[in-house]
């Protein structure tokens, strides 16, 4: 049989005043931290393991709950994901709103988004660092040290090219290696694997990437004698700590401006007098250049890179073309001053 529970009114009334609402404010809106800071970060964690859906939604919730504003950059990182699944119109909105609040710490990325939407890339424009890694830490969460496997193809053929080249033969020459975006270490590895033992230094823009290629090893030594993590043009631009190498190796990695010119010139300061660069860049048959929305990336035509390699003061040794996973053309290029 129900039973009925009869609070006498009086009882009820004393309860209710005796109770510390100002402990139960500020317990529940601890409890609303904690849920808007653990939504934020499955949001986040969805947005970098390609789960793009889920990380809109998660977005929404921590919006809707954020009542102290403690994460401003959410509409910053919704119009990021309206973009990746390119829904451009709710991208724009997310993105100019993001903007006009006057928040700096994704300023460059979102104007640069905007930018691509509106198609108004031109050569002045470089693809913001945390941009272009994107792409690469969603396939590493996906297939972790065995990344570069997912190129095997391109990457064997980069090898071939490299191993090919006539200087490489003379290995006592080669005293140090720089590697610009290194990713997870596929390259470094195969160097070691082709019975090049010399120090490899290495660049890679994404921290979750660097932690990856940390852990590469070969022969249970570490592939890579230092890694840091920053963006590959602001390295190559540092005069402050100049080095030469003997190599300078770049896999897919130089792709986050179409200005290729003040690159190549930086990379023939700081290359040996008998050393080489070996690059492989995307290609495309539009002049020039043309920017690639999802993956954010360049493609350049051969000509424009062979004549940008020419004004930088360099010259091609030897070109071959490549195949990526998802199909698009390239060239491994060997080049000498």
């Amino acid at each position: 049989f129900p039973v009925t529970i009869i609070i006498p009114i009086k009882k009820l009334f004393t309860s209710i005043k005796s109770f510390n609402w100002d402990i139960y404010y500020k317990e529940t809106k601890e409890k609303l931290k904690d849920l808007t800071r653990t939504n934020y970060n499955l949001a986040l964690f969805h947005l970098n393991s390609g789960n793009t859906s889920d990380a809109i939604m998660r977005f929404k919730i921590t919006s809707y709950i954020d009542k102290q504003k403690l994460y401003p950059d959410i509409e910053y990182y919704l119009g990021l994901c309206y973009y990746i699944t390119f829904k451009y119109d709710d991208s724009k909105e997310h993105l100019t709103n993001y903007i006009e609040k006057g928040l700096s710490e994704k300023t460059e990325e979102a104007k640069f988004l905007l930018s691509a939407i509106e198609n108004k890339i031109d050569e002045t424009k470089t693809i913001p660092s945390s941009l272009g890694a994107i792409y690469y830490e969603q396939m590493a969460k996906q297939y972790g040290m065995s990344l570069e496997m997912h190129e095997k193809e391109a990457l064997n053929s980069f090898i071939a090219q490299i191993s090919s080249h006539k200087n490489i033969q003379k290995s006592s020459s080669i005293q140090k290696i720089l590697e610009l975006g290194c990713k997870t270490g596929g390259v470094g590895r195969a160097l070691k694997e082709n019975g090049i033992t010399s120090i490899i230094e290495a660049i890679e823009p994404s921290n979750i990437l660097i932690e990856e290629a940390k852990a590469s090893k070969f022969q249970e030594e570490p592939v890579y004698s230092s890694l840091k993590c920053c963006d590959i043009h602001e390295y190559t631009s540092n005069k402050t700590a100049r080095k030469k190498f003997d190599i300078i190796i770049s896999h897919d990695a130089l792709n986050l401006t179409p200005s290729l010119l003040p690159l190549f010139k930086e990379l023939e300061t700081i290359l040996s007098s008998t050393g080489f660069i070996a690059l492989s860049l995307r290609i495309t048959d539009k002049k020039n250049w043309t920017f690639n929305n999802l993956p954010c990336r360049f493609l350049f035509n051969k000509d424009y890179i062979a004549n940008k390699i020419k004004e930088a003061g360099l010259k091609i040794s030897s070109q071959s073309e490549i195949l990526f996973q998802n199909g698009d053309k390239g060239i491994a290029v060997i080049i000498t001053k």
